[in-house]
């Protein structure tokens, strides 16, 4: 009889092991679905920001002056008078 107790205590330590070791992944995958959840969050608002920018490019803010044609000008000037 003692033998048999033996074996189940050692059954249970292991099935504890196995249990402690499925909470640590299951905890992992949680975290790293929170992670994939904010990176594509953060990917939405960067693609959303480059929309909302690209249909500023295309206003005109004269009869044939676009917004980039100003802006563009504007940095390259800065750009070969600074340096």
């Amino acid at each position: 009889m003692c033998v048999w107790s033996g074996c189940v205590r050692r059954q249970e330590e292991i099935a504890a092991i196995n249990l402690a070791k499925y909470r640590k992944v299951q905890h992992d995958l949680e975290e790293s679905e929170e992670r994939a959840d904010s990176a594509e969050n953060a990917m939405a608002k960067l693609r959303a920001k480059g929309r909302t920018s690209s249909s500023l490019t295309k206003t005109v803010v004269g009869p044939s002056v676009s917004a980039t044609t100003s802006a563009v000008s504007l940095l390259n000037n800065t750009r070969t008078n600074c340096c």
